[in-house]
């Protein structure tokens, strides 16, 4: 039953990476790099955010992973911290990227982000497929903010945190075809 709800969460993730992604390449390849201000990221910027974030959280999930049974099962506390998280996301509440996850580069390749966040989603769909069951609800992420919390609540973060960065990237190629289009006016 958990190792249902987990998959069904993680095709939910990929299924709505895999729709931005196709409104984004039918871009002008300048948009992708459009910054509205010099504080702000790009499309590719953004992309290249939500990969990192998922590559070190994945990278922490194996490696908690080899405690195996004596981590900590996950209970009300978890739930009401990732509620909290969650709460904070669907808001319009704005604050700064974890000091872990560093600078985001200004100048990046598009392709190479998007080749690398697939090989990530490969890793992460072979980690959730092979999780075993008796470690699905135990405290094998912990999130800067929200603390410890199981691969399940992690996805759904994934999700959370997605759809907030996807409503972003959308802002940004309307105001960035708007752009090309008054640039490349005669």
């Amino acid at each position: 039953m958990q190792k249902t709800k987990l998959l069904l969460t993680f095709n939910k993730l990929e299924a709505s990476r895999q729709a931005l992604l196709k409104e984004v390449e039918a871009c002008n390849e300048n948009v992708l790099y459009y910054k509205p201000a010099p504080d702000k990221w790009s499309v590719a910027q953004i992309c290249y955010h939500l990969h990192l974030s998922e590559t070190q959280s994945i990278n922490y999930v194996k490696k908690k992973m080899l405690g195996g049974d004596t981590l900590k099962k996950t209970g009300i506390a978890a739930e009401v911290r990732y509620s909290v998280l969650r709460l904070t996301l669907l808001s319009n509440y704005k604050f700064k990227a974890p000091k872990i996850l560093g600078d985001v580069p200004e100048n990046l390749n598009y392709r190479e982000v998007i080749t690398n966040w697939n090989e990530s989603r490969r890793q992460l769909q072979s980690l959730v497929e092979t999780m075993p069951d008796n470690l699905i609800d135990r405290e094998v992420y912990r999130h800067p903010r929200a603390g410890r919390l199981n691969l399940t609540q992690m996805v759904a973060f994934f999700q959370d945190h997605f759809d907030h960065h996807a409503s972003q990237v959308k802002r940004l190629l309307k105001a960035g075809q708007q752009m090309t289009k008054v640039t490349s006016s005669p």
